[in-house]
């Protein structure tokens, strides 16, 4: 996902991607992840609005 298109994204539909990967645990495969999705990750974590909902991110780095 490009920046731009992080942006025009609705923050309740950024919500609602960020809660999805909430679901992954420690048997996820994640090296089907590409770079753009690992940017993704990146962006929120720089997005203050979604500050509440970094915990999903750091649940996921702990249980690998």
């Amino acid at each position: 996902m490009c920046l731009s298109c992080y942006q025009n994204l609705s923050l309740k539909s950024t919500i609602k991607q960020l809660k999805e990967i909430e679901k992954i645990d420690n048997t996820y495969d994640f090296s089907i992840w590409n770079t753009t999705s690992l940017a993704f990750l990146h962006i929120i974590l720089n997005d203050e609005r979604l500050k509440h909902y970094h915990y999903i991110i750091v649940h996921i780095f702990i249980g690998l």
